[in-house]
């Protein structure tokens, strides 16, 4: 990657760069060393941060956002170099793009050949993790309804969780103006389960602990609807695959299309469609809006 030690190789949108601030070049022939002391990882991590303080675009935008480069780096050195033995370099690779998931960046990776073995690593991207409990906005505070992981704290006023580490992710609302969220967090791996801090209306206290889970999410396939809409005062559609041109279900979409131009608000949700083409949702946008949506991206 990075210099003559053969490390593993961060791709943005390139895949060989040659080290312009250096006099050695990059040793990219795959026959690196099984081990790194403690000097070579010193000179290789500074190298790492001289390369994407000069060629990441996000560099300064995310130390704007609160990222310590300094301190990311000098810490990963400081673990690392106070080891007693040399560490193995595809550990050195895994640690390093362990520490770069502070970019939360799935583009950022680490490539690495040792010995005829090939090394693969990737920032992994934070994820929503959900408890199932849906929480609505009522006079400024968030009370949690009726649900089924936690029957115990229904109309419960939420006051906080264990580490403040939590989120609300906003869902569809069931009438106008309503703010609703689930409530969860973003993590990378799976999470420890939700410890959060209740009160009811005469101000008890409760405690509540909630496993966390990824949303299950209908993949599309011939097996699952063209789409489903539900009726309301705001019209909620799931768009979950395209339509044969002759399937009746496509013919159906697109006259739904003309009956919504007269609404105010909609929800087009297109979750769980991973193979939905523009081609196909563009001509049911032109049924909607009446405007020409062709080559628009």
């Amino acid at each position: 990657m990075l210099s003559k030690h053969a490390l593993p190789f961060i791709v943005f949108l390139v895949t060989h760069l040659s080290r312009a601030w250096a006099a050695d070049p990059f040793d990219l022939s795959g026959n690196g060393p099984l081990f790194l002391n403690a000097n070579q990882m010193r000179e290789d991590l500074q190298q790492t941060q001289e390369l994407l303080r000069q060629s990441y675009v996000r560099y300064p935008t995310l130390a704007q956002g609160g990222v310590n480069w300094d301190q990311t780096f000098r810490g990963l050195e400081r673990q690392l170099t106070s080891k007693a033995n040399p560490v193995l370099t595809h550990h050195f690779q895994e640690q390093l793009t362990n520490a770069l998931a502070v970019t939360e960046d799935i583009q950022i990776e680490t490539d690495l050949m040792v010995q005829k073995r090939h090394y693969a690593f990737q920032v992994e991207p934070r994820v929503p993790f959900v408890s199932g409990v849906s929480i609505v906005l009522q006079e400024g505070r968030h009370r949690i309804l009726p649900n089924r992981p936690a029957p115990q704290a229904a109309n419960k006023w939420l006051i906080g969780c264990e580490g403040n580490r939590h989120e609300l992710f906003p869902t569809p609302p069931e009438r106008a103006g309503e703010e609703r969220f689930m409530l969860g967090v973003r993590a990378q791996h799976n999470p420890p389960p939700l410890k959060c801090a209740l009160e009811d209306d005469l101000g008890r206290p409760e405690t509540l602990e909630l496993p966390l889970s990824l949303p299950a999410m209908l993949r599309n396939g011939p097996e699952v609807p063209v789409y489903t809409y539900q009726q309301g005062r705001v019209d909620y559609i799931r768009w979950f695959r395209d339509g044969a041109l002759d399937e009746q279900a496509t013919f159906n979409f697109r006259r739904l299309a003309k009956e919504l131009r007269s609404s105010k608000t909609l929800i087009l949700d297109v979750r769980g469609n991973h193979t939905g083409s523009f081609g196909f949702i563009e001509k049911w946008l032109q049924e909607l809006t009446q405007e020409d949506w062709q080559n628009v991206v």
